[in-house]
């Protein structure tokens, strides 16, 4: 049995809202989150919104952005961090607009050395996100499969904190557009009795020898069942 670290990219924490401060320096931030409750409290239907990554980023972060919802030109209403993060950090939390989350996933890649990027993605809900896993059979060194895990956060949880902060701060009425649970897009196909894959993974596991689309399938299995005490 062999534990595998599970990494959440967190690093230097001095200031992860310099993301916005780069784009966004010249808004005051005070007018900033005032411009933001006007804007939700003039909003009633259910409203959307859309996950912002930022590609490069070596910190565990996530920008909320709601195409209603006027921010003067910032590419998203809410920047997420982690608790840890924010509480090692006075700057993160003065500012409104950052949300603590606690990690609620555990994002599973496995990559081939004949494809460039992760031939399948998996994403397990958690209560709570593992520090290290055991499990059996890694593949070694010399094996063209590895695999890599991280923390993340679910949908469900980054709705979930951004509609209390409009709860809390706004007095509105407004709600977010966030599915109550995972909603698969695409044909997908049943890989375990647990787990389905979606058709796109399905058919670059079909390029890979039997054997190693085989070492694929008990891979995932076996870290699925390894997070079954954490979910």
């Amino acid at each position: 049995m062999l534990f595998r670290s599970i990494g959440d990219r967190v690093r230097d924490l001095s200031r992860v809202s310099t993301i916005h401060g780069r784009t966004e320096a010249t808004i005051d931030n005070v007018q900033l989150v005032d411009g933001i409750r006007e804007s939700f409290a003039a909003l009633s239907c259910p409203v959307t919104w859309k996950r912002v990554s930022v590609p490069g980023l070596n910190v565990a972060w996530a920008g909320m952005h709601v195409p209603a919802v006027e921010t003067g030109g910032r590419p998203w209403v809410w920047e997420v961090v982690t608790p840890d993060q924010y509480d090692s950090s006075q700057t993160l939390r003065d500012d409104l607009l950052v949300l603590p989350v606690a990690h609620d996933a555990v994002v599973v890649k496995i990559m081939h050395e004949d494809h460039t990027g992760p031939i399948v993605r998996m994403q397990v809900s958690v209560e709570r996100a593992p520090d290290h896993l055991m499990i059996e059979g890694l593949p070694t060194e010399d094996n063209p499969i590895s695999v890599t895990l991280e923390r993340g956060w679910t949908v469900q949880a980054l709705g979930s904190a951004a509609q209390a902060w409009i709860d809390r701060e706004t007095g509105s009425s407004a709600t977010l557009e966030t599915p109550t649970s995972p909603s698969p897009a695409g044909r997908r196909y049943q890989l375990h009795p647990e787990f389905d894959i979606e058709s796109a993974a399905f058919d670059r596991l079909l390029t890979l020898d039997h054997d190693d689309a085989a070492s694929v399938t008990t891979l995932l299995a076996r870290i699925h069942e390894a997070l079954r005490p954490y979910r």
